[in-house]
């Protein structure tokens, strides 16, 4: 076998291996969702059903219960006895760990429950956007040039808003969550396709972007497909989902500013550092989502100020390589280092300052329109100013971005945690008083016998309280 052929073999023997470890993670995935049958969050979860809620609430305020209601009630707490029995000991553990913080986030209203669902226009529009891109692609790579090149998108796009419509089991039960999960399947299906397109093409292929076109497609579809499954099976949050789709950007981006930094001369260093950093950045953000439950509305805080952090680090990025191509420099973009760097710590903040807040869906957007309008602001005065630094462009708006959020953050934070302290109060306080006036028992008490009578006829009136304090616990 001569070296060309060798050469021609790699990028086969690599999609071998990135098929390897798909299966490999995939079966990873299935091993550790048997293993979590009984998990610390299930329990939690089926402790907060709102049919056991509503009955215990009934019970602990002394209403009379039906006999179906106690029997449901005393069969349903076995159940979670011996949930909990059959629960590993790290996840017992996990469950007194986390039940505090998980118990706010129920008070400050789950998101993971959304029973109503409509198709919204964002929805409408996404589903055919996504379907007259795979028709375009279509087209792209059969090199149509007749009436069929105009007409193909349009039809895949009729085809993918019908498939409610065409096959009403498929979406009998879904939820928002359902389509959220979906939808960022597919997002991430489009950059990821592409950059393994990017790393097995040769780049002086011809036809190479036949091939990226047609994994950014097919890996939209597949991986919209797995979310849509995945999340009939498991109902992530809407916090969870925001989460995988936080990272997995951020995951891609890092890996595209790396890649920019070490000034890579082939474009397949491009495109295996944004698959490989996308890839990585969904398993960390699986895992951070697990071990904290972000609402969505964290999320969106979390999100930004990991653009703001961008924002700044990406200034002084600019500065950096405005004054060294200046100077000629031929290496003068490894600052792009630095945004990337800023990103993950903007990140890394975000999630420290959200623990334990719950912000709700209205704080945390009104928080990303709060952002948006410091950024413009921002924007607004640089251009009155007439700034020649490029730096100032990014850097003013990032960080009237960032005071503008803080400001509200910490509003809201104040308010959040003012409404947990008083339910935890509320719920601590499992005792009550009472107190009673009675004052006709004074005069009761001037016509009880004296001790004389008591030894003689045996019998002894004690005097009757007037005042009556009672205490339950």
């Amino acid at each position: 076998m001569t070296q060309i052929e060798k050469v021609k073999r790699l990028p086969f023997i690599f999609l071998i291996l990135i098929s390897g470890l798909l299966l490999i993670l995939s079966l990873q995935a299935y091993s550790q969702e048997i293993a979590n049958i009984y998990s610390a969050r299930g329990y939690w979860l089926e402790q907060n059903r709102e049919n056991y809620r509503n009955l215990k609430f009934k019970r602990e305020k002394g209403d009379s219960l039906t006999l179906s209601e106690a029997l449901y009630l005393k069969d349903y707490e076995v159940y979670l006895k011996s949930y909990y029995t059959r629960m590993a000991d790290e996840e017992k553990s996990r469950y007194l760990q986390y039940k505090e913080q998980w118990d706010g986030a129920f008070i400050a209203g789950d998101d993971r429950d959304e029973s109503v669902f409509e198709w919204r226009p964002r929805d409408r529009f996404l589903n055919g956007a996504y379907g007259f891109w795979y028709g375009a692609t279509l087209v792209a790579i059969m090199e149509t040039e007749s009436a069929a090149a105009v007409g193909i998108p349009f039809v895949t796009s009729g085809l993918w808003l019908l498939g409610p419509s065409i096959m009403p089991d498929r979406y009998e039960n879904i939820t928002r969550n359902t389509v959220r999960l979906s939808n960022t399947g597919k997002l991430f299906g489009l950059g990821y396709g592409a950059s393994l397109g990017v790393l097995l093409v040769n780049e002086n292929s011809d036809n190479g972007y036949k091939t990226i076109l047609g994994l950014s497609s097919l890996g939209s579809i597949a991986l919209g497909e797995m979310g849509f499954q995945y999340q009939m099976k498991r109902n992530l949050s809407a916090g969870h989902i925001s989460m995988l789709r936080h990272y997995g950007i951020l995951g891609g981006w890092v890996g595209l500013a790396s890649a920019i930094s070490l000034n890579a001369k082939s474009s397949r260093i491009y495109g295996g550092m944004m698959l490989a950093g996308g890839i990585t950045g969904i398993l960390i953000g699986n895992q951070q989502a697990i071990s904290n439950n972000f609402s969505s509305g964290d999320v969106n805080s979390i999100g930004s100020v990991t653009l703001t952090a961008t924002g700044l680090g990406l200034a002084v990025a600019t500065e950096i390589m405005y004054n060294m191509e200046y100077g000629y420099n031929e290496n003068a973009e490894w600052p792009m280092i630095i945004p990337a760097a800023t990103s993950i710590l903007g990140t890394v903040l975000g999630q420290r300052q959200v623990r334990n807040v719950h912000l709700s869906k209205k704080q945390g957007s009104t928080l990303n329109l709060a952002t948006a309008g410091g950024g413009l602001i921002g924007l607004g005065l640089v251009a009155i100013i007439e700034s020649e630094s490029p730096a100032v462009y990014i850097g003013l708006p990032s960080g009237l971005a960032l005071l503008t959020h803080q400001v509200m953050f910490n509003k809201y934070k104040k308010e959040n945690l003012s409404v947990q302290f008083e339910a935890k109060l509320s719920n601590k306080q499992n005792w009550n008083i009472s107190l009673d006036i009675e004052p006709e028992n004074y005069f009761a008490n001037q016509n009880m016998n004296d001790m004389d009578d008591y030894y003689s006829s045996g019998e002894f009136n004690s005097p009757k309280s007037i005042v009556k304090l009672k205490l339950k616990f």
